[in-house]
């Protein structure tokens, strides 16, 4: 297990936290979409409700509120293969989470490695990306 879970008590209280924040960060709309949709998505992870299949639950649920935010990626790309191919950004989730459980993480090595990712891909298949900078 990558993670240390929320105690099995607190997990309800800890989702139904996570759903309340996300719901009211996503309504007021003053963070970029994509921002709140990552950091609802490194929470569950450190939440880890199940005791199998987190990490498969975490990848629908991303392409279930990229969808949700107006992003159709999931129509042109495969995300579990993205993931898969990619184990760099296990690391980047590693050392974003660390310090989850006492409320002293950062999320920047999170949404760092993603942009990251979606850079390289975009330049691997050819994208115009001048006037661009991450």
């Amino acid at each position: 297990m990558r993670f240390e879970p929320v105690p099995a008590f607190l997990t309800a209280e800890a989702t139904e936290s996570l759903h309340r924040g996300f719901a009211t960060a996503r309504s007021e709309g003053r963070l970029e979409p994509l921002l709140v949709l990552s950091a609802y998505v490194l929470d569950f992870l450190c939440i880890h409700p199940f005791l199998d299949g987190n990490g498969r639950m975490s990848r629908l649920l991303t392409l279930l509120l990229l969808y949700q935010a107006g992003y159709g990626v999931g129509r042109f790309i495969s995300l579990e293969k993205v993931i898969e191919d990619t184990r760099e950004g296990y690391d980047a989730l590693s050392r974003s989470s660390q310090g989850w459980h006492e409320g002293r993480h950062t999320l920047v090595p999170w949404w760092e490695d993603a942009a990251r990712r979606s850079r390289c891909r975009n330049l691997r298949n050819g994208n115009d990306l001048s006037g661009l900078s991450l």
